[in-house]
């Protein structure tokens, strides 16, 4: 029987070596899945915070559009020009009652 005993005490080391050498490979996996699965977090993290970035542009160009699209640029434009037109106007109507004043005041002091 010693030579049984032996046959089975070899067989039961090849069978835990096996076994041994299969956990090793799963403990070698699992690093890499552990790995695998930061670098899969850290991924959805950065997505996340792109995802906010994203939604708060797309909200300020939203404000900026309802406030500065293109017509609303166009009418403000010609708002502009508007008043310039009229404060043009006014500045010649002063003008204009400057000079009459200038001329009556130089008209009358000739005629004293």
């Amino acid at each position: 029987m010693g030579t049984e005993d032996k046959d089975i005490k070899n067989g039961w080391s090849e069978f835990a070596q096996s076994v041994l050498d299969k956990l090793k490979e799963l403990h070698d996996c699992n690093k890499e899945t552990r790995k695998s699965v930061e670098e899969l977090k850290f991924s959805v993290e950065k997505l996340k915070a792109s995802n906010e970035d994203l939604k708060i542009l797309k909200e300020w160009k939203k404000d900026v559009s309802e406030v500065w699209s293109a017509s609303n640029m166009d009418e403000a434009q010609k708002e502009i020009y508007i008043q310039k037109g009229k404060w043009s106007t006014v500045y010649g109507i002063i003008i204009a009652i400057q000079v009459i004043w200038v001329v009556i005041v130089a008209y009358l002091n000739q005629t004293k």
